[in-house]
């Protein structure tokens, strides 16, 4: 193995294990000591990889992101359904978004607590900043929002970049809010009938 390999190797390693440490302890309360112990690598070495604590927790917040994409995948198959209006699949993104709150509930408030120590620290770098025009992002709802213009199913007025860069944060912020209060409600079918309301009211907004 090389020593790039390595490195590579070892990065993802502490990514991981501080994630892990983070979402357990919290971020205050888990020390680059502690992160180098879990991870079988000297404390230095983790310093060498990442020079602060703020920089390990701006990565491990790229990571849950991408766990989050990831499982975003099948997605794929429903635009490649021409039946399917744009309205129903801008619908259909934001639901399958809201159901990452039952596969990831405690990485959803770790993005929360993370995005208070980054700004805390002076670190901007995770910090939603609102894109001028929907058609300028690549993402499944700005693909969904597209053809929902094309195809008439979806309003187009100056409103619908401003949807696009609130729907995310509106149902992100409303599923941490569930997140923190999960142990309130344990039946799971309210839960995902409160998100899947919340995201066909969102959508209904644009609708033509």
């Amino acid at each position: 193995m090389s020593l790039h390999e390595i490195r590579v190797k070892n990065e993802e390693t502490v990514v991981k294990t501080a994630l892990k440490l983070f979402v357990e302890k919290g971020i205050e309360q888990t020390t680059m000591k502690s992160i180098a112990i879990e991870a079988n690598l000297t404390e230095r070495s983790v310093f060498r990889y990442f020079n602060t604590k703020a920089d390990l927790v701006l990565e491990t917040s790229f990571y849950v992101w991408s766990l989050i994409q990831k499982s975003l995948t099948p997605l794929n198959i429903q635009f490649e359904n021409q039946k399917l209006s744009g309205y129903e699949l801008a619908i259909l993104v934001l639901k399958s978004y809201g159901k990452e709150f039952f596969e990831y509930p405690l990485h959803l408030i770790y993005i929360q607590e993370a995005e208070v120590y980054l700004y805390r620290h002076q670190m901007k770098d995770l910090m939603k900043k609102p894109v001028d025009n929907y058609i300028d992002n690549n993402g499944y709802l700005s693909k969904a929002l597209i053809r929902g213009v094309e195809d008439g199913s979806i309003s187009k007025n100056e409103n619908l970049s401003k949807f696009y860069y609130n729907a995310y944060d509106g149902l992100l912020g409303l599923m941490q809010k569930m997140a923190i209060s999960k142990h309130n409600v344990t039946d799971s079918e309210i839960l995902k009938s409160r998100i899947d309301d919340y995201c066909e009211m969102l959508v209904k907004s644009i609708k033509s």
